[in-house]
């Protein structure tokens, strides 16, 4: 009992061997060494008898088993640790038979799939994964090569019936002996991954706005024909017109909603086997294989009935105008880059042709939607006109200079209809980026006018009507006589107008307060000597009327 480090284990030892009577009992010790080592020891014990059977002792035979002990605990150790990683790691770890059923797997492998450990436990490979043979090709070429297998991506199916992707890496499991019992494996999931890359090659193929091919497409289904046995291919090139005329006084926005118009009017009238793409800002291509000329004029003339469809069902909004050019190869002795040129050449031809009529009935559009949005249907513009016209008059204005204030009086606010409504019609005073939003209707509204015949010749005073004599009007910031007369004239007869008018911000004032609001402007705002006569314009039309 002095070496003996658990004395009692000693003791019950003996004890079980004498109760029992057996010859013999194996047990594990733990002794302390003469150096105060501990040692462990397996001993055998059995009885010690006489001559006449009875029992005086015991003998035992014992073997040092410290060194297998100690190596059984740094295996336990170590199998913790292992299992300890496992469960930290992101990655899903498993092992499978060479049936390919999981034996072992950790949290994350299960959690992979939407299963729980002991769910998974037992399922085979092929239950979760959408093309079973793909991995069986990754077991097998380990199995052939003897080497690991990485980055191996396949499709699974998850618990809930989702798709997703899983990007595995094998290797094999030996038992002790050396025999193949199994693989291990490490998996992830790369879903997120896989959806992203599909996405950037999606965006690379395709336009973001309208969803139609690409420029880099179209070049690469053009050479792709041009070898094939496709022929006869015909080629659309297709414009959509005033866009930029669009984009420059209503705002992208507005044209993009034409764009996206456009590719679905040209895709609706196309066939499933036909190729459309955005080319460029305005530009768009159609492909068409085993098409002749005759089936693409039947096309064109589809596409033509579809626009004009569109136009009427979407009266009093921007009109969907187009120039076409169509261009086809009988046979492959053609170039197709050729039949695209030529296509492309009878677009721009067409476009020159209608240019004209085409920025007409978007600047008709234009100014039908100020009418809606503005105070035209009020009687604002008509009053706004006989004012003008009487002031005219009286500083004895030129027939053309009449003229042009009279159409200045109509349209001078035709860059409002690119100003947002949240601007528009602010009830209380904008902000100071409100106010620069405002600002920017002159400049729209001349950039529309010289776009049109009927309008390009006073472009200019639509640009400058909201100049001031001090100089601190805008855009130009022109002073005095520096205004043209038309605009001082403008000027003047806009204010009281607006002033003795309701507003959705707020109700007219009366007629004498706007007269005192007109003064107080009286060399600021507006030219002292016209001021004066538009006052006395007022004083002569109250004295006729008896006021």
């Amino acid at each position: 009992q002095d070496y003996h480090k658990y004395p009692e284990m000693l003791f019950n030892t003996f004890n079980a061997v004498y109760n029992a009577g057996v010859a013999e009992k194996a047990a594990e010790w733990t002794i302390i060494t003469g150096e105060g080592k501990e040692k462990h020891i397996e001993i055998s014990v059995s009885l010690l008898k006489n001559d006449q059977g009875g029992v005086i002792g015991f003998r035992g035979v014992g073997k040092d088993m410290t060194e297998r002990k100690q190596t059984e605990e740094a295996l336990q150790q170590s199998e913790e640790k292992y299992r300890e990683i496992l469960a930290s790691i992101d990655d899903g770890f498993f092992e499978v038979d060479l049936k390919g059923n999981i034996n072992f797997c950790n949290e994350a492998a299960a959690r992979m799939l939407g299963y729980k450990v002991d769910e998974f436990l037992g399922m085979n490979y092929r239950s979760f994964c959408k093309e079973p043979r793909f991995v069986f090709n990754t077991f097998n070429k380990a199995f052939q090569t003897g080497q690991i297998q990485h980055a191996q991506t396949f499709e699974m199916v998850q618990k809930d019936g989702t798709d997703a992707y899983g990007e595995l890496s094998l290797s094999l499991v030996h038992d002790k002996e050396g025999n193949l019992v199994g693989f291990r494996g490490v998996g992830r999931d790369v879903t997120e991954r896989k959806e992203h890359e599909e996405q950037l090659k999606y965006l690379s193929l395709h336009d973001q706005l309208t969803g139609l091919f690409n420029r880099i497409y179209f070049e690469n289904e053009l050479e792709r024909l041009g070898l094939s046995r496709e022929y006869p291919v015909t080629i659309l090139s297709v414009d959509l017109d005033g866009l930029k005329l669009v984009n420059d006084t209503v705002g992208h926005e507005q044209g993009d909603q034409l764009l996206i118009a456009c590719a679905q009017v040209l895709k609706e009238s196309l066939r499933s086997s036909d190729i459309l793409a955005r080319v460029g800002g305005d530009e768009f291509v159609a492909l068409l294989p085993r098409t002749d000329s005759l089936t693409g004029e039947k096309i064109v003339e589809r596409i033509h009935s579809q626009i004009e469809s569109y136009n009427s069902g979407h009266q009093g909004k921007l009109p969907l105008n187009i120039s076409l050019g169509i261009s086809t190869a009988e046979a492959a002795d053609k170039l197709l880059q050729d039949v695209f040129k030529e296509a492309d050449d009878l677009m721009y031809r067409a476009k020159l042709h209608k240019g004209v009529d085409a920025r007409s009935q978007v600047i008709l559009s234009l100014l039908a939607a100020l009418g809606e949005r503005d105070f035209i249907t009020e009687g604002h513009a008509r009053r706004l006109e006989e004012l003008c016209c009487t002031m005219g008059e009286k500083v004895n204005l030129t027939k053309k200079q009449l003229s042009d204030l009279t159409l200045l009086a109509q349209v001078h606010d035709l860059g409002k209809v690119g100003i947002p409504d949240k601007v528009l019609f602010k009830e209380g005073p904008l902000t100071d980026r409100e106010w620069e939003v405002m600002e920017q209707h002159s400049e729209k509204g001349y950039r529309i006018a010289l776009s049109s015949h009927d309008l390009s010749g006073i472009a200019d005073l639509i640009l400058k009507h909201h100049e001031r004599w001090d100089g601190t009007g805008y855009p130009l910031g022109l002073k005095g006589k520096d205004i043209p007369l038309e605009c001082r004239i403008l000027a003047i007869a806009d204010a009281y107008d607006a002033m003795t008018s309701d507003r959705p911000y707020r109700r007219a004032m009366s007629k004498t307060k706007a007269i005192l609001e007109l003064k107080a402007g009286l060399g600021s705002k507006f030219d002292p000597c016209l001021l004066d006569i538009f006052l006395s314009i007022l004083k002569a039309s109250d004295t006729q009327t008896g006021i």
